[in-house]
């Protein structure tokens, strides 16, 4: 059997003063910030990536203002990789630096004399360069020259993986019979993960990722094509178009091009055996939208005659148990795919590795002088990863799901409903704000004092010295023994929905813009909310105050969001 990548399979009974040597499967944008990170700390790692050459497929992609400040605390170079590779504001509004989110009418025309008027429906600001757009591709090309020579393994499709029971390497095992080794192993390879497969087993419902019955449409369109029909106000600034059973998101991705997102609901069945893309025509598009308003219609008349047809999956109804499998860990979609409704779905694959790269920093100098057992450490830092990162991941895929079922009701056709369909932006307001104020610097300070408390003034029996033997770990086909059993409430699908009556409240006919209030960050929308909201209140005030509030609540949210019940607003 050839081996590649790290070699150094064997166990030196716990006393080694050897660097850290880490795998990376997958190499998508959050597989490559995480190398980013490492390469900061000067941790020797490889990528394994199964495709032929580095690629992103889609158009444009968001990073929240609190996402960037990730960036630069996991490595200053990603921001730069982000800002060479061309990104603009999503509101290019002169002489105004603040991101804004605009709602309007897609589906009504409320003025037959002018055909191209819009009713706004809401406005959030989301501060100043509260999100940066930039195309795919551009930013993953920037991002790969950050990763030093010889550290890539492309064409390199995981097929098993074993763990030894001691300090030794964890053993990957390629479907061209290769071998590597390894200390760690970060899973990030992206919403159909074969390594969580491998880890759950085929028979585990979260092994796979299920279709939300949405496809999408996006494309990239001349700036200069869409002037003439949206006008400069519509095309310089983001805005979403919302209606019956779909809406269509545009925003400029540069200073030339317009990029553009449609979202149609599907009623029929996709395997997760199919590919999730296929080449369909405009027809299919135009089809979606022929009631809808004139502006909707001109910008879909842009669209190439031959596009990309995506089908939408995420884990909303399969939620997968943990994040961490002693030493190997699930990252970014691997761990929590969520369908794009909210546009942060990689900006929480940020947030993980910010959490994962604050983990090491406190591990590395103790590990690799002798100081600290090194499987037991890594063991333990995951854990301490899976219960940060779980709760906040779980609400989003839950929330991306609501959010869309807000954006397509079915009220927006009728004149007698349509005041309860606009009474939903009271909730959208908070979701969004939710995922904008993450306190990125509180996580950090969390995860360093769970570090400090668990891992680096732990128990006698956790230290260096002699582990008990429990056998080794082998897991690599859905027929594993080792695989991960299906949890009872998992045995039968039970898909939480949400009435969409919930949120009574209406919005003002003339919107004025959303801004972020100073002194309350993480706002509450109900009172069942209250536990969450309370241990954020404190964590903000000090994260080390009150620990055990907070950790209270994070599993009050873990029950709810294994349930399958709605989790509330405001973490």
């Amino acid at each position: 059997m050839q081996q590649t990548g790290n070699e150094s399979p064997k166990s030196n009974g716990g006393q080694t003063s050897k660097p850290l040597e880490v795998a990376i499967i997958g190499g998508g944008i959050v597989g490559l910030i995480l190398a980013a990170g490492l390469t900061r700390q000067n941790i020797k790692f490889s990528i394994y990536e199964q495709a032929r050459n580095f690629r992103e497929l889609g158009a444009g992609i968001g990073f929240t203002r609190n996402t960037v400040q990730c960036m630069e605390m996991i490595n200053p170079d990603i921001v730069t990789a982000l800002r060479n590779a061309g990104s603009v504001n999503i509101s290019l509004d002169k002489g105004d630096p603040n991101a804004y989110f605009r709602w309007i009418d897609g589906y009504t025309e409320h003025k037959k004399d002018d055909p191209s008027w819009q009713k706004v429906l809401c406005v959030l600001n989301a501060g100043p360069k509260g999100w940066e757009i930039v195309r795919r591709d551009h930013f993953l090309e920037n991002l790969v020259k950050l990763v030093p020579e010889g550290s890539v393994h492309l064409r390199h499709r995981v097929d098993h993986i074993e763990q030894p029971d001691d300090d030794g390497k964890v053993e990957l095992t390629f479907s061209d019979g290769n071998t590597a080794y390894a200390d760690a192993v970060f899973a990030c390879d992206g919403i159909k993960s074969r390594t969580r497969r491998i880890m759950l087993g085929d028979e585990h419902p979260a092994s796979f990722p299920q279709y939300t019955h949405k496809v999408a449409y996006r494309t990239l369109v001349p700036m200069k094509d869409v002037l003439p029909l949206l006008g400069e106000y519509k095309t310089m600034r983001h805005h979403m178009h919302v209606g019956p059973n779909a809406h269509l998101i545009h925003y400029p991705v540069n200073s030339t091009l317009v990029g553009a997102t449609v979202v149609v609901t599907d009623p029929n069945d996709w395997s997760v055996d199919q590919p999730n893309l296929l080449r369909v025509t405009r027809d299919e598009v135009e089809k979606a939208f022929a009631n809808w308003c004139k502006p909707v219609q001109d910008l879909v008349s842009l669209f190439p005659q031959e596009l990309d047809q995506w089908a939408l999956f995420d884990m909303f109804e399969y939620p997968v148990p943990q994040y961490n499998f002693d030493r190997i860990c699930l990252a970014g979609d691997a761990a929590h795919a969520s369908s794009p409704h909210h546009g942060a779905g990689a900006s929480m694959g940020v947030e993980d590795i910010l959490c994962l790269s604050t983990l090491l920093r406190k591990i590395i100098a103790p590990i690799s002088n002798g100081d600290l057992n090194k499987s037991h450490a890594l063991k333990e830092a995951f854990s301490i990863y899976n219960g940060i990162r779980q709760p906040r991941t779980r609400w989003m895929v839950n929330s991306s799901r609501r959010a869309c079922d807000l954006y397509q009701q079915p009220e927006w056709a009728d004149p007698q409903k349509r005041e309860k369909a606009e009474s939903c932006f009271e909730e959208l307001t908070d979701r969004s704000f939710k995922i904008w104020d993450f306190d990125a610097k509180a996580m950090v300070e969390e995860t360093e004092q769970e570090a400090m408390e668990r891992i680096l003034a732990p128990p006698a029996s956790l230290t260096n010295g002699t582990v008990p033997s429990e056998g080794p770990k082998v897991v690599s086909s859905a027929t594993s023994k080792n695989a991960v059993p299906v949890p009872s409430h998992l045995e039968q699908k039970a898909v939480a929905t949400i009435p969409l009556n919930e949120t009574p409240q209406v919005v003002e006919k003339e919107p004025q813009p959303v801004e972020k209030k100073a002194d309350s960050a993480h706002s509450t929308s109900s009172a069942e909310e209250k536990p969450l909201a309370q241990a954020h209140d404190q964590r903000s005030r000090s994260p080390l105050i009150n620990r055990l509030s907070i950790k209270s609540a994070r599993a009050w949210l873990h029950r709810r969001s294994v349930d399958g019940a709605r989790v509330g607003s405001s973490f």
